[in-house]
């Protein structure tokens, strides 16, 4: 029956102030890597804050682009599935979209101004900085 009690039970209760307390700096390699990594990048911004920026942007316009493919990927995929899928299995609808709205995806997929609108978008944001 000994077994069968819960630890601790009757005894002295474990300390659990330690969890989730931030150990002072410099306690902990993990710690000082990140503050070092950190306050380089805030010196190599502030040696040069245009450039920085320029950087800054380039990776958000490549991640921008990257969910733009992403989501272009997944209405190509809708349109196939509604072009050559099957239009109802057993009593389920497979097929949720109606004829206009597969107008409007065509519409979106197959228009040059969309692309012309992102290709000159990116001209501008992928030239090169300007050294001052």
């Amino acid at each position: 029956m000994a077994d069968d009690a819960a630890p601790h039970s009757g005894g002295e209760v474990p300390d659990l102030s330690a969890i989730g307390a931030v150990p002072p700096p410099g306690s902990s390699p993990l710690f000082s890597m990140l503050t070092n990594r950190k306050a380089a990048q805030e010196q190599k911004a502030l040696e040069n804050p245009k450039k920085e920026a320029h950087d800054e942007v380039y990776r958000l316009t490549i991640k921008a682009l990257r969910f733009g493919a992403w989501i272009l990927g997944m209405l190509v995929l809708v349109r196939i599935w509604h072009l050559v899928g099957l239009y109802e299995w057993g009593d389920t609808k497979l097929r949720w979209l109606t004829t206009e709205d597969l107008n409007s995806i065509d519409k979106m997929l197959f228009s040059g101004a969309f692309g012309g609108l992102v290709l000159g978008h990116l001209k501008e944001v992928m030239k090169p900085a300007d050294k001052d």
